[in-house]
């Protein structure tokens, strides 16, 4: 089963658990429609309507009142939804000896990481927003890469920015850079931030 990560606003989290808020999503939207990039669809949980639009490649929730063209994070936080019916990240076993650790190999994987269309969620602490993000999403995905590139797997890679350092691993089929003074055994959405990354598997070796 894959998730599909969707932003809904911080009011919904006042009435109801991710859970239920999961419920309330796919019981109105299908991941069909998703895949679609269907919009418009209107939810009302609460007093607090949100109309799905997309930000990027990644559904938004986007409140009726609010008139900005991007999410806020301090607005809206993101909720897993289950899918049978599409992959979000694939399953990729790779052996490291097969996996040559010269330059021009490790700068063509960066190369096709950023350019490939195909990106997926990863849960990145909250303190990082505030760099620029599209310096946040090279920076993330050339130190997944070069980490991929020695060890044949992303798992494991550890980033510093801003004084914050926090390393991959996966959560319910999701990418999650964990801060490393996080004791929490998954991600607060309080602390977490969904945020788009290339697909480091799509980069063929």
């Amino acid at each position: 089963m894959s998730k599909h990560m969707c932003l809904v606003p911080y009011e919904w989290d006042h009435y109801y658990k991710s859970s239920i808020i999961e419920v309330i999503l796919k019981k109105e939207i299908t991941c069909d429609q998703i895949s679609k990039k269907i919009t418009g669809i209107g939810i009302n949980v609460n007093g607090v309507t949100a109309h799905l639009h997309y930000w990027g490649e990644l559904p938004w929730m986007k409140k009726k009142i609010d008139k900005k063209d991007w999410p806020n994070p301090n607005e809206y936080f993101s909720i897993c939804m289950s899918c049978d019916n599409c992959r979000i990240l694939r399953s990729v076993h790779c052996n490291a000896q097969q996996v040559t650790r010269s330059i021009s190999v490790y700068e063509r994987i960066i190369e096709k990481a950023m350019s490939h269309p195909h990106q997926v969620p990863c849960w990145i602490p909250r303190e990082w927003l505030a760099f620029p993000w599209d310096a946040l999403r090279v920076t993330i995905s050339m130190e997944i890469s070069q980490y991929y590139l020695r060890y044949g797997r992303p798992e494991g890679s550890a980033v510093r920015i801003n004084g914050t350092t926090a390393r991959l691993q996966v959560y319910n089929q999701t990418f999650w850079m964990r801060n490393d003074l996080d004791l929490q055994a998954r991600p607060n959405l309080k602390s977490y931030y969904s945020f788009l990354i290339p697909c480091i598997y799509c980069s063929k070796l």
